[in-house]
């Protein structure tokens, strides 16, 4: 495990949000998640709200209780049985529509506490998740919509993409950054997927 020497330097300022990080790691969240799940959104202390973050966002207004949640993609790529069952969820939890932001991911919107686990057991069964789709943390690696069949790329990355998820995945040695880390595998000669992370820099 990581340990953080800087956390105890005088110099580094730090806000709220910040000493909580140090206090409970962000990805911890996840496992308290089916707790607030049986006991309903009232039970969920606000000082927590910032801390959802690792696994989804509450929406605006935050006292109305419902989150954005952002299921990882790497490099694009999804399966015919991970297809169903996003739209799957979409069509139980999230009011029939998900969302395809340009960082190679999912979003589905006006979820609840309640549905979160079966939402994440869901995802898990498929082999998603929604850790590193936000909070400071690995986000989402992007990669070549087209690798394995692009004339422009010297090789095919989607092994390396792969291998840079999962060992990211999870890793409480990388799950305390600053804001939006963002990362491109991708041996396309014209740099290709760079643009999707530029173009979501001003973006949760």
């Amino acid at each position: 495990m990581y340990e953080k020497l800087w956390s105890e330097n005088p110099l580094i300022a730090k806000n709220k949000t910040e000493i909580r990080k140090l206090e409970k790691d962000g990805l911890a969240i996840f496992d308290d998640i089916a707790h607030y799940a049986t006991n309903g959104f009232e039970s969920i202390p606000k000082e927590e709200w910032d801390m959802f973050k690792w696994a989804g966002y509450l929406q605006r207004p935050k006292e109305a209780g419902y989150w954005m949640m952002r299921v990882v993609i790497p490099g694009g790529t999804v399966t015919y049985d991970q297809q169903i069952a996003l739209a799957d969820i979409a069509k139980d939890y999230g009011r029939g529509v998900y969302d395809i932001p340009p960082r190679q991911a999912i979003q589905f919107h006006w979820l609840m506490i309640e549905q979160i686990p079966d939402i994440l057991a869901r995802l898990d069964g498929v082999g998603m998740t929604t850790a590193g789709a936000c909070g400071d943390i690995t986000r989402n690696i992007i990669g070549n919509a087209l690798a394995g069949i692009d004339r422009d790329e010297l090789f095919d990355t989607r092994e390396v993409l792969f291998d840079a998820f999962e060992y990211f995945r999870f890793n409480e040695d990388y799950s305390n950054l600053p804001r939006k880390y963002k990362m491109s595998i991708s041996a396309n000669i014209h740099n290709d997927s760079n643009g999707e992370i530029r173009y979501c820099n001003s973006r949760a």
